[in-house]
């Protein structure tokens, strides 16, 4: 006989219990693998993009600290060419505490390389020789900015970077070179590269890939100057300069996020390292309580899979027994064709299609009722029933969340004891016992915030449903509980940046307002007050012109439109406040709703009197020469280009005077360079004493100076002026020791209509050496 193979021994019950648990498990599985692919997936993508943005913000800064830089150091220099580097270089470095704010040291070296000037001053660093830094050899060779490569500085053998350019006097010849050094360990906006941070454990790098690469920052300060390839393949891969975000294992096995991004500055690279056992934390719990979530899904489906199955082969079971019972008592009266007939069949099926219809129905029920207690069971909100004596007859899954007790532990307590607060159950008790009679209250029906007590001890604040339903004789209620800890958390966390945001807003320099379409104010911040004297709480609803003045409003008004019709507008003006007139920048931006309406228009004004100041005083130092006062080379050249066009327009003749100061250079050697300096000064003032308002004195370089005379009528003019100038230069310059007599040589050049810039300048110039060759302290007038 054949032995029964081991699955016709199970019974059916145990067979499609085996099978629901293995397609459930599969599903299960199959759903959590999904999720954590696509959970992965959404987290990488937002901490790549996140890390990237960040360091493409901070080359943008990087490229604007630098630039910021260039262009200082082109502008001192175009300065410098007016000033002589072997003169007063501390002086003129003292005035300039913005631009020597840029840098952690300046020099200036003449041409041989030797320093002549360094701020801040270290012992034994001027006289020492950089003429073998590359830097100053590339300045000598370049036409603009050089920025070095990471140095050790020779006398503070600091770890540093240089940017350098080349000194040029008038005539374009080199005469220096100035250098600023940024130490690459000092606090500034190199090293707040390496003092950042990504997360805990991330930090930023800058590279330079230019000649031999090294690196520039690194968070350890030991890494400076060091090869890329010493702190692995993952950053020696920078050099490539790259924009890119990639996800690999450095050479000590540590998996992180590199990204690269090349500045356009500079021959830099600036990265990031962002190890992924810290960027990719929260998707580790996530798939964690993932994975703890579907083994809790998997054995409650499977219990209730177990249950079910029962459930459905029970009819067969009863009508076994059935079936058994009429086989174990023969003696029940039958029909005499009932056994082996047709009918005894036919009453078989009928039994068991009675007992099918029956079992259906109980079925549909205990569906019904397990349909009710999974709904129940896994509800978002706490659900507690309580029986008419204020005991509790249901407690859920998210009850046992919300409140500690689990549902052995609540089952049969009074609900007032359980989680109502002490000072709120006399209340409690009362509303029960009115509740329970009439199925009314002043909870019932609605939703009322209040407090729960948590098995721990601590309040939680709950948002509360009741209904009631009748139970015989009484009512009975059905309770929803929600826990709105974190909406509160949110809400008071909300109301709290709002109020940091009012309070930073009300309190910064600059006026801030919001305007809504009808020009009324619906906000502006506390600086209104200090500037014009208005309450901002005062003028909140009143019309722009009638908050301040209609002459403000007026100057205002083409903006006010323009950013309400939905574009930016923004301008300069002035504007009288209580600290006086000031230089303002005007920015209107609109705002503008979901469905692209103008509700408005935010309003920002920004003080810019100080910008104002500053750019006048480098355009007074741009044309003015700084000793003197008198107009510079190039400023000369602008009068006369005007000077030339008037003279023809006119038809008045007009002259050039070129002069310079006899012997001054022995003035300079014996007396030194204080005296010479107020020689000039005096030389300047004499000049202009000795022409009128409407003509020009200028100094173009050292001792040269230049005098154009417009509106001359004859050539004998000329003459008359060159004579009154000798007579007032001869007079005694007045020194703190001494008297000294000074004399000039002055060279004329008469102008007519056709006479151009070149000819008239070259004319001068030429009489001018004639009147040195004619044994100075004279005139000599230009032929033909």
């Amino acid at each position: 006989m054949r032995p029964t193979p081991w699955h016709h021994r199970l019974s059916l019950k145990a067979k499609l219990s085996a099978l629901s648990m293995a397609i459930t498990l599969l599903i299960v599985v199959l759903m959590t693998s999904l999720m954590l692919v696509v959970q992965q997936q959404d987290v990488q993508r937002s901490v790549s993009t996140a890390q990237r943005t960040l360091l493409e913000g901070m080359a943008a800064d990087l490229d604007m600290q630098l630039e910021a830089r260039r262009e200082a150091l082109t502008l001192q220099a175009s300065v410098l060419a007016r000033v002589d580097v072997t003169e007063d270089l501390p002086h003129f470095f003292s005035t300039r505490p913005t631009f020597r704010g840029m840098f952690d040291l300046i020099m200036v070296a003449d041409r041989n390389g030797r320093i002549l000037f360094n701020s801040p001053h270290l012992a034994g660093r001027i006289g020492r020789q950089i003429a073998d830094r590359p830097y100053f050899q590339q300045a000598l060779h370049s036409g603009g900015v050089v920025l070095s490569q990471p140095l050790l500085e020779k006398t503070s053998r600091d770890p540093s970077v240089a940017m350098a350019i080349a000194l040029r006097n008038p005539e374009g010849d080199i005469t220096g070179v100035m250098v600023g050094m940024t130490a690459l360990t000092q606090d500034n906006y190199l090293s707040h590269i390496g003092r950042n941070r990504l997360g805990e454990n991330g930090y930023f790098y800058l590279v330079d890939r230019s000649g031999t690469p090294a690196v520039v920052m690194h968070p350890r300060r030991d890494r400076l100057l060091d090869r890329p390839a010493n702190l692995g393949r993952n950053v020696a891969h920078a050099l490539t300069a790259a924009e890119e975000t990639l996800e690999a294992k450095d050479d000590s096995g540590m998996e992180s996020l590199y990204s690269y991004r090349p500045l356009r500055s500079a021959p830099w690279v600036l990265g990031s390292v962002y190890p992924t056992e810290e960027a990719y934390a929260s998707l580790h719990e996530r798939r964690r309580e993932i994975i703890a979530i579907s083994a809790v899904l998997v054995a409650v489906f499977g219990v209730l899979l177990w249950g079910a199955t029962a459930r459905l082969l029970r009819p067969l079971g009863v009508l076994q027994k059935t079936m058994q019972q009429q086989v174990a008592q023969p003696d029940t009266p039958l029909p005499a064709s009932a056994e082996a007939s047709l009918e005894l069949a036919a009453v078989a099926r009928a039994f068991r299609e009675l007992m099918h219809s029956r079992q259906a129905f109980e079925q549909a029920l205990r569906h019904s009722e397990e349909r009710t207690r999974l709904i129940l069971t896994n509800a978002p909100d706490a659900f507690i029933g309580m029986g008419t004596d204020g005991s509790i007859t249901e407690w859920n899954r998210q009850a046992e969340l919300t409140l500690g007790w689990t549902r052995e532990e609540a089952l049969g307590r009074n609900l007032a004891e359980l989680i109502i607060p002490p000072a709120m159950r006399e209340g409690h008790y009362r509303g029960m016992r009115s509740f329970t009679h009439t199925g009314a209250g002043p909870v019932v029906g609605t939703r009322l915030e209040v407090t729960a007590l948590h098995r721990d001890g601590h309040e939680i604040p709950v948002q509360l449903s009741v209904a009631a339903m009748r139970e015989g004789e009484a009512y009975v209620a059905n309770a929803f509980l929600h826990d709105i800890s974190h909406r509160r958390e949110v809400a008071r966390r909300l109301e709290a940046s709002e109020r940091r945001l009012r309070e930073i807003t009300a309190n910064l320099p600059t006026l801030i307002a919001y305007v809504d379409r009808e020009h009324r104010y619906q906000f502006c911040n506390q600086t209104y007050e200090t500037w014009y004297g208005v309450d901002p709480q005062r003028v909140i609803g009143l019309h722009v012109r009638e908050a301040i003045d209609n002459e403000f409003y007026e100057k205002r008004r083409t903006g006010l439109d323009t950013a309400l019709a939905g574009r930016r507008w923004e301008t300069d003006l002035e504007t009288d406040t209580r600290q006086g007139r000031r230089h303002v920048h005007i920015q209107y931006l609109p705002d503008v709703d979901a469905d692209g309406v103008v509700q408005g228009c935010y309003a920002l004004t920004i003080d810019i009197t100080a910008q104002k100041a500053a750019e006048a005083e480098l355009l007074q130092q741009a044309r003015f020469d700084t000793l003197t006062g008198l107009p510079n080379r190039r400023y000369f050249n602008e009068r006369l280009t005007e000077a030339l066009a008037r003279s023809r327009r006119s038809g008045h003749a007009m002259a050039l005077l070129f002069l310079d100061v006899d012997h001054f250079k022995q003035i300079n050697d014996t007396l030194g360079h204080a005296a010479g300096d107020q020689v000039l000064k005096t030389f300047a003032a004499r000049l202009k004493d000795s022409v009128r308002n409407t003509d020009t004195v200028a100094r173009l370089a050292g001792d040269e100076f230049t005098i154009i005379l417009e509106g001359l009528h004859h050539a004998d003019e000329p003459h008359a002026i060159a004579r009154k100038i000798l007579e007032n230069i001869r007079q005694p310059v007045l020194l703190p020791d001494r008297t000294l007599e000074v004399g000039t040589s002055i060279g004329v050049a008469f102008s007519d209509a056709s006479c151009t810039e070149a000819e008239l300048t070259a004319k001068a110039d030429d009489a001018l050496y004639e009147a040195k060759r004619a044994g100075r302290n004279t005139y000599r007038m230009a032929q033909g």
